[in-house]
């Protein structure tokens, strides 16, 4: 892990509980700068799974076209 690397996770009153373990800093004190994640954010494995999707299916993307809308 470099210095400066930005982790995400989740604050519960005055804990901080982080995504992935930072064994090089246990136990040493550290400057943290929280900065809340829009909630329609997608976690990293599901972001990845969608962009593998839309490479897959060329340049339509993951939506499937159903042609064009019908109005009443």
């Amino acid at each position: 892990m470099e210095m400066g690397t930005a982790l995400k996770g989740t604050v519960h009153g005055r804990t901080v509980e982080l995504d992935e373990e930072v064994v090089p800093l246990d136990g040493q004190r550290v400057l943290v700068v929280l900065e809340p994640i829009p909630e329609e954010t997608l976690p990293g494995s599901e972001a990845a799974d969608e962009w593998r999707t839309w490479v897959q299916r060329g340049p339509q993307g993951p939506i499937e076209d159903e042609g064009e809308p019908e109005f009443p």
